[in-house]
């Protein structure tokens, strides 16, 4: 799926109402990949498909400073499962990059945050996400079982919630 099949996914043109909206009414907003590719077209950047797909734990680093960020292992090895791309949008900072994908996040203004990549995953999620697709090949796509295999490795939460408290306020 992507942002522009809005035939497909009538939700989409919903999503992205509702986006502009809440951006508008000065709410915190994250996303995080899809949702990330959202934010990115509706502050008018471009969204394409990717050269290569992203499957699996591969490290994202910083592209620059910012405070969200400060806390994230650099590099930082997180999970992907994408085959689009954004570009990123005018007056947004960009924050990550990887070997296969230009552009794995941005910060917009001081309230929102988009991540390309997935920090947020469990093994029952990456497990969940494996049985219902079509992984295929390719110089960035993990087998099945490294992937379910990495998460007791990659899986550590301790970045996220530094990232989150940065953005959101401690919990």
């Amino acid at each position: 799926m992507n942002v522009d099949e809005e035939e497909l996914y009538p939700w989409l043109r919903v999503e992205k109402a509702f986006l502009q909206g809440a951006m508008e009414a000065g709410h915190r907003i994250l996303g995080i990949c899809l949702g990330a590719q959202l934010l990115a077209r509706v502050l008018g950047a471009a969204v394409r498909p990717n050269g290569q797909p992203e499957i699996g734990w591969f490290p994202v680093t910083k592209v620059q400073d910012h405070p969200w960020i400060a806390s994230c292992p650099d590099p930082w090895p997180v999970f992907h499962w994408h085959g689009d791309t954004f570009e990123v949008p005018a007056g947004a900072v960009p924050l990550f990059t990887s070997a296969a994908c230009a552009h794995q996040g941005f910060v917009w203004g001081d309230r929102l945050l988009a991540l390309q990549f997935h920090p947020e995953m469990t093994a029952s999620g990456i497990a969940d996400l494996i049985a219902h697709s079509e992984v295929g090949t390719g110089p960035y796509i993990q087998p099945a079982e490294t992937m379910l295999a990495a998460i007791t490795e990659h899986g550590d939460r301790t970045a996220l919630k530094a990232l989150l408290d940065a953005w959101w306020g401690p919990s």
